[in-house]
């Protein structure tokens, strides 16, 4: 998980304190294997993605200067998640050659 602190979460209104933002980011499995059974190609796919979050509060000042409060999502936890791959199969096809 990275962590970032920041003033602004929404319309650019500032937070009365620094608020902290987190993502996910990393590289996970994702392979291509030949199936003899099948006579086709096997994908294997998984991204980065949250796996636990909480909701947090953040106070945001308003041009006006009153004081809205605001309920965003943070990432407490990352990690691979299986995908699913575009054309999880692709059977090889057979070339005919003419005499």
């Amino acid at each position: 998980v990275k962590v970032s602190q920041t003033s602004h979460v929404i319309g650019y209104y500032p937070a009365l304190t620094p608020v902290e933002i987190s993502s996910c980011s990393g590289l996970c499995e994702t392979s291509s294997i030949y199936s003899a059974e099948a006579n086709a190609l096997v994908h294997s796919c998984s991204c980065c993605q949250e796996m636990t979050t909480t909701k947090k509060e953040a106070t945001l000042t308003c041009p006006d200067g009153s004081n809205i409060s605001h309920t965003y999502i943070y990432i407490e936890s990352c990690g691979c998640k299986a995908s699913d791959c575009s054309g999880q199969s692709t059977s090889l096809r057979r070339r005919r050659r003419r005499l």
